[in-house]
């Protein structure tokens, strides 16, 4: 009876047109001062994509943003290849770096700027 249940969702999901992709990539680093090279902790990283779906620095500066899934057409050929994910800190300069869907990233190191 669950092999049929399986069956009968895989087959809505393919008539419906809509497939569940893989919107930004897995990133995992740490948020530094430039100046004292220190971990900023409580740092703000989104996706210029994702206003909305913002994760913070641990007390360590250190975070992981998982990817981002969304609902989109079974031919999704209006996405775009890259995005930037965007740092910003209280009393410091944002950063943003280029990076596409579908190759995660690991040991990210951002340095930000007092301003």
């Amino acid at each position: 009876m669950r092999f049929i249940k399986t069956i009968f969702f895989l087959l809505f999901v393919a008539g419906s047109g809509c497939v569940h992709v893989r919107d930004s990539p897995h990133i995992t680093g740490v948020v530094y001062d430039m100046g004292t090279l220190q971990p900023i902790a409580g740092a703000r990283l989104y996706y210029d994509r994702h206003p909305k779906r913002v994760i913070h620095t641990f007390s360590d500066g250190t975070f992981d943003f998982p990817p981002i899934f969304k609902w989109s057409p079974a031919l999704p050929i209006d996405r775009p290849f890259h995005q930037y994910l965007i740092v910003e800190a209280q009393g410091y300069e944002s950063s943003e770096r280029r990076c596409d869907a579908w190759h995660d990233r690991t040991n990210e190191l951002f340095l930000l700027k007092r301003n």
